[in-house]
Parts: C-alpha cells; sequence; structure tokens
C-alpha cells in the first residue's frame, strides 16, 4: 500500500506521509469500513464523489485512493487561487476533505464579515 500511497500523493505534488496521516485518521488503514454517513474504504470517500470522477470506490483500495487524490486534486482548483500560501493551503484543502469545500468557503465569508483575513483567521 505505500507504493500506491506514495505514487499518487505525487500527482497532486503532496508529501507521501501527510497522504499516509489522512488515510490513518479516515480509515485507520481499514481498507472496507464505512461510516454512520456512508463514506467508504481508506480514504472515507463518499460514493457520489467517487462516481464524478468515474471511479467505483469500492472496487479496490486503489481505486479508493485514487478517487481521495482526484478529490484533493480537485479541491486544489479551488483553494490554489484563493490562498496563495502552500502550508495554508493544504489546510484549508484538508478541512475541506472532512467538512465539504461548501463549509470551508462558507467559514471564509464568515471571516471577512466579522473583518478577519478569510485565508488565515488573523485580524486584517
Amino acid at each position: 500500500m505505500d507504493n500506491l500511497i506514495k505514487t499518487y500523493s505525487e500527482t497532486i505534488d503532496w508529501d507521501w506521509r501527510l497522504v499516509a496521516a489522512l488515510i490513518y485518521q479516515e480509515s485507520r488503514f481499514l481498507p472496507d469500513v464505512v461510516s454512520r454517513v456512508g463514506a467508504y474504504g481508506l480514504m472515507q470517500v463518499m460514493p457520489e464523489t467517487g462516481r464524478n470522477f468515474g471511479i467505483d470506490i469500492t472496487s479496490s483500495p486503489e481505486n479508493n485512493i485514487r478517487a481521495g487524490i482526484k478529490f484533493i486534486g480537485w479541491l486544489h482548483k479551488i483553494f490554489d487561487p484563493l490562498i496563495t500560501d502552500k502550508n495554508e493551503r493544504t489546510k484549508f484543502i484538508l478541512a475541506s476533505y472532512n467538512a465539504g469545500p461548501g463549509h470551508v468557503l462558507d467559514a471564509m465569508k464568515l471571516a471577512e464579515k466579522n473583518g478577519m483575513d478569510p485565508r488565515n483567521g488573523m485580524e486584517m
């Protein structure tokens, strides 16, 4: 499994250890685990997300990792233009992976409305 994580991590330019930590947090490396909301597998990908990328997330651990990585790549397209600092952007992507990008974008708008920098939560 390490080789799969390393290979797919390279496609999004992430350290493979960060992706491995994400997988551990999501599934404890259990390939068939299902969450109470229906997220499946190593990367706890929602079935609809897998379908959006044309991937059957239940067919193999590799496909589950592939779908999770494609989702992260899609999140990059949202946050790359918004947050220039790579480390800060990674935090926003990880939050979006967990809570969904809509919630994170809403939180950014709320921060800005309250006089804070939506890219790092500090006062403007």
